[in-house]
């Protein structure tokens, strides 16, 4: 029988040292002391065995709720996901009224003054500005969404005024 590692015969020589050592009155003392000690180390052992496997508990039940409640959190993003996808196929698939058909304009009032360009592109002599350069006729962008019009201001500004009178 091994106990700590130490066979029988190990065992006997620490008895005799400890009997030569603390004499035959006082080994009966310090056996029981080293029992007491054996036994408030095993419940020590045994309650804090207990505590973990409690905290443990505790810790699996928690987790547990937390799977449950991400389980809870995915299912509803998944209904909302499904019904924005809906909303937005729906929407798509609706004409919108601007996106209707034009419908035919009226021909503009009389009262507004039409202008208008004697200027084709095969004329042989094109519209010159004021400074005897031939309007610049610039491209649209986001920025100048008129600026393909600069030529028929260019123009407009060499028309001698109207007088009122």
């Amino acid at each position: 029988m091994n106990f700590f590692g130490m066979g029988p015969m190990e065992l006997a020589v620490i008895l005799v040292i400890a009997l030569i050592i603390f004499g035959p009155g006082k080994l009966p003392e310090i056996g029981a002391a080293i029992g007491r000690g054996i036994r408030d180390f095993r419940a020590a052992t045994r309650e804090l065995t207990s505590e973990f496997e409690e905290t443990l508990r505790e810790v699996e039940t928690t987790a547990s709720e937390v799977q449950g409640t991400a389980r809870e959190v995915g299912q509803t993003t998944q209904s909302v996901l499904a019904e924005a996808q809906s909303a937005t196929r729906a929407a798509l698939a609706e004409p919108k009224a601007d996106q209707a058909p034009a419908p035919a304009t009226a021909p503009a009032a009389a009262a507004v003054p039409t202008v208008t360009v004697d200027y084709t592109p095969e004329d042989p002599a094109p519209p010159v500005a004021s400074n005897g350069q031939p309007p610049a006729v610039k491209a649209p962008t986001k920025a100048d969404p008129l600026a393909d019009l600069a030529a028929f201001g260019a123009l407009l500004d060499e028309m001698p005024p109207k007088s009122e009178s």
